[in-house]
């Protein structure tokens, strides 16, 4: 084959590739969850690092901009959490929530083997 054919061979698949990831997004599905926000890293290292003894570590790792997570309230599921209105700026708008129960209004996907959760809303819990 020529160059031009592989080329052309690689470049659909690329554009594939991004539309599959698109896709998904849009069909990704929407839930309420209840649940704790933790650092992602630290829960993910030992279910034990939560709570109001974890509080003050999770905020200084999301003040870094490490990623955090809800942990759903029933299931233990854990969430990674997503959304650039909430995530930007080393996660501004979630260190008021970090180690609190919330309600978590997004959508989830599957990305590289966890669970993503996308934010669309978040307030403290009832």
């Amino acid at each position: 084959m020529g160059r031009k054919v592989w080329i052309a061979i690689v470049v659909s698949l690329a554009v594939g590739l991004a539309m599959v990831g698109s896709v998904s997004r849009a069909f990704a599905q929407e839930v309420t969850i209840v649940g704790e926000i933790v650092d992602w890293n630290c829960y993910k290292k030992d279910a034990k690092n939560k709570g109001a003894a974890h509080r003050a570590c999770a905020i200084n790792c999301a003040k870094m901009g490490a990623p955090l997570g809800l942990v759903d309230e029933k299931t233990g599921e854990v969430y990674k959490l997503a959304g650039d209105a909430w995530t930007a700026n080393k996660n501004e708008k979630l260190i008021p929530f970090v180690a609190e129960r919330v309600t978590v209004k997004g959508k989830v996907e599957g990305r590289e083997g966890e669970k993503v959760l996308t934010i669309l809303s978040i307030e403290k819990a009832k």
